[in-house]
């Protein structure tokens, strides 16, 4: 292992340790380290913490049915319990060019670790004094 894969699995780690009571409270069970499923709803989840170009450090979540690709629903049940509520996070749909995928069904979440830095620009659009959509 060298210098960054070590700091990648400690980072790792360290995040989970501090979601461990989430991950428990909505039923996810650990298969490994990083490596979770959901009885229930017969899904498998991965995170990693890892530094990309830009040279931030990223929670990346890959979630996958086994038989399905996840519902929406699922994404925000991932989302709540891998990222949490309070942090933006982003789904990629690469250029068919870039695609690849190991499991036909995974969906793949991203938010940059230091959660005062934002992922994204604002997409909403105002419809009245207190409603947005995007």
């Amino acid at each position: 292992m060298n210098i960054e894969e070590n700091e990648t699995y400690e980072r790792t780690c360290k995040y989970l340790d501090g979601i461990s009571d989430t991950i428990a409270k909505y039923g996810f069970k650990t298969k490994n380290v990083n490596d979770f499923y959901h009885e229930e709803y017969y899904l498998t989840v991965i995170v990693t913490i890892a530094k990309y170009n830009d040279g931030k450090w990223w929670i990346h979540v890959s979630y996958a049915h086994l038989d399905k690709i996840p519902r929406y629903e699922i994404g925000i049940l991932v989302k709540k319990v891998f990222i949490g509520d309070d942090r933006r996070s982003i789904s990629v749909l690469p250029s068919i060019d870039e695609h690849i995928n190991l499991h036909s069904n995974c969906l793949h979440m991203f938010s940059i670790l230091d959660s005062n830095e934002d992922c994204l620009p604002d997409f909403r659009i105002k419809l009245s004094d207190r409603t947005y959509t995007i």
